[in-house]
């Protein structure tokens, strides 16, 4: 991925260079210049190559980090009770009552639980640092070598 940076870098920085290559920009002196045989001029123009006054971008990747958190918990319980009675009674009257008594009881509870819990998370992180860093050695050569060959004029000496 780093070297995919780099590469990107690495074209809009010759993209830039390209585009300026072959652009100037005129600079107006008003001072009078005076030549060498005495001639007095009123102001000077100087052609500038724009590459040479420009800064050039020149990006390195240093570091990339990715981070990737989730979390998911699912919690799922299900409860189930039961509790069964049963009551019935049944008496006789007369003669039999002595004799016969029964009952009978009962009772039906019924009981359920259920719980279904879902929690669901998440974060991304992406950290890119990018620096600046010294121009390419060939590169600063070609921009010194374009500044070194502008013509300035002299300025008059008193």
């Amino acid at each position: 991925m780093l070297f995919e940076a780099h590469k990107a870098a690495a074209s809009v920085t010759l993209n830039f260079i390209e585009s300026l290559k072959d652009k100037t920009v005129n600079f107006k002196i008003n001072s009078d210049v005076t030549d060498a045989n005495g001639k007095t001029t009123k102001g000077q123009e100087v052609i500038v190559p724009l590459l040479s006054i420009v800064k050039v971008p020149y990006l390195t990747f240093d570091s990339l980090s990715v981070s990737f958190n989730y979390n998911i918990s699912q919690v799922y319980r299900q409860e189930d009770k039961s509790l069964q009675k049963a009551e019935l009674k049944a008496s006789t009257k007369g003669a039999l009552a002595a004799f016969i008594d029964a009952s009978l009881s009962g009772s039906i509870e019924h009981s359920r639980t259920r719980e279904n819990v879902s929690n669901r998370g998440g974060s991304l992180e992406i950290k890119l640092h990018i620096s600046e860093t010294q121009i390419p050695a060939g590169l600063d050569k070609v921009i010194s070598a374009i500044v070194e060959n502008i013509p300035i004029p002299e300025s008059p000496k008193k």
